[in-house]
């Protein structure tokens, strides 16, 4: 059995409820202001590692000028949505699904495949993999794959034609793993963007510090973790005391409207 048969299988086993660590829902969009999150980091001419979820991260990172983005998920469905997302742009000249689209995804995933050119051996095994997922799923379980959640302003993505030639043959470097594991990589980076992660561990220490390790690892001096505020008003104080041994906490400015940050950094100490 090839892998991509294997992820249309767990594909299936996902939408009848039988959840699997690798195999997640997929958020049709960030449920993050990142318009107002990306104004209090910079990312030009930077080396960019994200986590990939709904790709809005990598997205906006390629935009605002990012010399590199690489990126990682422990949701392997992440990487495919990626292309799907790609796709939308590149052919369609849209930022991502139009919501009138939802009522009807079969058919509109069937419509943007018979555009799709692939320039490399990934993108050809996200074809076959959606090729394969709206063969075998009808249209209706085909929604329940998805979170449609509610969006933030895109007004910072002013020019899809220009993130169209940022996207233009790109070769994605995608990690799969578990950003709270012991992992290992080479490559130092001068951002990492979390989103939410760190709200998942709840209390434990543990798990922070295999976190906290990792990144500093991977970082450069002064590099910055970037931290998101979705589910939570306020990190752990577990968080706090397990990162400072390595990091300095910057805290984002408040939106007057929310009354709470958007988000926070930690910064790498040299």
């Amino acid at each position: 059995m090839s892998n991509i048969e294997l992820d249309i299988i767990n594909t299936k086993n996902l939408i009848l409820g039988n959840y699997n660590e690798y195999y997640n829902k997929i958020y049709s969009r960030s449920n993050e202001d990142l318009e107002r999150l990306f104004q209090n980091i910079n990312v030009k001419d930077k080396d960019i590692y994200t986590v990939l979820a709904s790709s809005d991260q990598y997205f906006y990172s390629k935009y605002l000028g990012a010399r590199s983005v690489d990126c990682f998920d422990k949701n392997k469905l992440s990487l495919h949505y990626f292309y799907l997302r790609k796709w939308i742009i590149e052919y369609l000249g849209k930022f991502s699904i139009d919501f009138s689209k939802i009522f009807n995804l079969k058919n509109f995933i069937n419509e943007l495949l018979k555009l799709v050119k692939c320039s490399n051996l990934l993108e050809e095994k996200s074809f076959k993999y959606w090729r394969g997922v709206i063969a075998t799923l009808p249209d209706k379980s085909l929604k329940k794959l998805f979170y449609f959640n509610q969006v933030f302003d895109d007004s910072s993505i002013k020019d899809i034609e220009f993130l169209k030639r940022k996207l233009k043959n790109v070769d994605l470097n995608f990690s799969l793993e578990n950003i709270f594991e012991q992992n290992k990589k080479e490559k130092k980076y001068d951002v990492v963007i979390l989103s939410n992660i760190l709200e998942s561990p709840s209390c434990d220490a543990t798990l922070f510090t295999k976190c906290k390790n990792y990144l500093d690892n991977i970082l450069k001096d002064d590099g910055v973790v970037v931290c998101s505020y979705v589910i939570c008003r306020s990190r752990l104080k577990i968080e706090e005391e397990v990162f400072q041994e390595k990091f300095d906490l910057i805290e984002f400015e408040a939106d007057s409207q929310n009354w709470r940050p958007v988000g926070y950094s930690y910064k790498k100490r040299k």
